[in-house]
């Protein structure tokens, strides 16, 4: 596991060390003056890291939830895969959630639209994703959940102003048909906050609530680990 983060977010350095997790400090976020250069700070954690296997890239707001035990799909190194998300927007309910341990409940949010656009002529043009990006195929376009064989596809992230892009241009990298969501049924991640509000750097409260148990979080990563033992990174 790889955090990365800027040298002004102390509070998550301290975790880091905390926990013994491997934590990328770079003020990249911030080149050419960005208030949230995702990717240039994607690829200094990159470099540091120097994959070679499969390659799971989340945002900070995602909880990821153990694979179903008992399954060995096979994944496509070809492919770019990507997973449903259910929404969390307030930290009340997200507490009920982890005292209940049920979050069949969170509404499951969409993948993003598919839709052709009228041309001058009054004609529509052909079936695109938000209307304009040049795919038919929504999955594996962002960034909470974007998982790929680094090693066959050693790909950099493109430098932009905010998160909001970054990603769906490393998807786009990948053509149609090799764009899926894991073959985990009924998988899902949880998102928590609302969406889009920190593309330009965080511009949400942060969440004053009892931590996830440790025992929850080592289950995940080994359950992660035990599916990509051979070559994980």
């Amino acid at each position: 596991m790889t955090v990365v983060t800027s040298s002004q977010d102390t509070k998550t350095i301290e975790l880091c060390q905390q926990f013994d997790v491997r934590c990328v400090i770079t003020d990249a976020w911030y080149k050419r003056n960005s208030p949230c250069n995702k990717g240039a700070a994607m690829n200094v954690a990159l470099q540091e890291m120097q994959p070679s296997g499969w390659l799971l890239s989340v945002d900070a707001d995602i909880i990821l939830l153990p694979p179903p035990s008992g399954l060995t799909p096979e994944f496509d190194p070809t492919c770019m895969y990507g997973a449903r998300r259910r929404m969390c927007d307030e930290a009340t309910r997200w507490s009920q959630c982890l005292r209940e341990r049920d979050y069949i409940d969170l509404p499951m949010s969409s993948l993003p639209p598919v839709y052709a656009k009228r041309g001058k002529n009054g004609k529509r043009g052909k079936k695109k994703v938000w209307g304009h990006r040049p795919t038919c195929n929504p999955v594996g376009l962002q960034g909470y959940f974007q998982l790929w064989h680094y090693g066959s596809y050693p790909l950099r992230m493109q430098e932009c102003i905010g998160a909001n892009s970054y990603d769906v241009e490393l998807g786009l990298k990948f053509s149609d048909d090799k764009r899926w969501l894991v073959p985990w049924p009924h998988y899902f991640v949880i998102h928590l906050g609302l969406p889009k509000v920190n593309w330009l750097g965080r511009k949400t409260e942060h969440w004053d609530m009892d931590p996830i148990p440790n025992g929850d979080l080592e289950m995940v990563a080994k359950s992660y680990y035990e599916f990509f033992r051979h070559d994980v990174k």
